[in-house]
């Protein structure tokens, strides 16, 4: 189980954890954003997504093998609603409001992605979002689970992320 968290002097809140939360998720889709176009551009589109597909299933797998130990370690039971528990969740909730098309809904990846154009929201959804959430989560639920692509993304314009669209193996 992970040790508690103290907050530095001065945080007031979950405002301040959120603006600085959110800071650091920029970073991470810049980062994501730099390695995949420098991939894409030297090995091709097809070659560099397939590369790029490959380490973010290794990411999101690992991410959902520690979720599930967390769940089994407090006797929480395998199933998706499990991964949005706090108790679980391995991002800050603050950072990523899990309440898709039922509320508040946001994502510094994807603000990100659309601040830089097309080819990077492009990149974002078939390298990272259609691969790690799909395959986080079948790590954490197993074999049985069907792995999908999202339906809306918020790249696309979309209000949220959501309505999974099953993906056949060979696409996988």
């Amino acid at each position: 189980m992970a040790k508690k968290i103290r907050l530095p002097p001065g945080w007031e809140g979950k405002r301040e954890i959120t603006k600085e939360t959110r800071k650091e998720a920029k970073l991470r889709a810049m980062l994501y954003y730099h390695f995949a176009k420098a991939i894409v551009d030297e090995m091709g589109r097809e070659r560099g997504l397939q590369l790029i597909r490959n380490a973010m299933k290794g990411f999101a797998t690992e991410r959902g093998e520690d979720m599930k130990k967390a769940a089994m370690a407090m006797n929480l039971p395998i199933v998706l609603e499990t991964l949005a528990d706090d108790r679980v969740a391995d991002i800050p909730k603050y950072t990523f409001p899990l309440r898709g098309h039922s509320g508040d809904v946001f994502c510094p990846f994807a603000e990100y992605w659309r601040s830089r154009g097309e080819e990077a929201m492009k990149l974002g959804v078939d390298g990272y979002c259609d691969i790690v959430d799909p395959w986080m989560a079948g790590a954490f639920i197993g074999p049985s689970y069907k792995i999908w692509k999202y339906g809306k993304n918020l790249n696309y314009g979309d209000e949220y992320c959501g309505e999974p669209i099953i993906i056949e193996e060979e696409e996988q």
